[in-house]
């Protein structure tokens, strides 16, 4: 996949790293601090967007873009993203993020 992403990835990234599943009310869960570090390794500072409106829409856009930039570099799909599908995918996290 050639695909133009929006963020770098550290190299020692892995998606396995978000530990993403689907919690017991069939909403998608994932570790917070590997996005944190995503961020951080592009120049965003998230600590200073956690208690703001502008939080939500940032942490939906990097897990959706570790994800392509994931795929970018050859890595394996995870089968509970492709299941949420990329176009729905911020909107379930938004929910998620809404309830948590």
């Amino acid at each position: 996949m050639n695909e133009e992403t929006l963020f770098r990835l550290p190299e020692a990234f892995s998606i396995d790293d978000l530990g993403i599943a689907i919690n017991s009310e069939g909403q998608l869960y994932c570790h917070y601090e590997p996005i944190f570090k995503v961020l951080e390794f592009n120049g965003i500072h998230v600590r200073h967007l956690v208690n703001t409106p502008d939080f939500k829409f940032t942490f939906v856009t990097a897990l959706i873009e570790c994800y392509r930039s994931h795929l970018a570099r050859g890595g394996e799909p995870n089968p509970i993203l492709d299941n949420f599908g990329i176009k729905t995918l911020g909107e379930r996290i938004a929910n998620h993020l809404d309830q948590g």
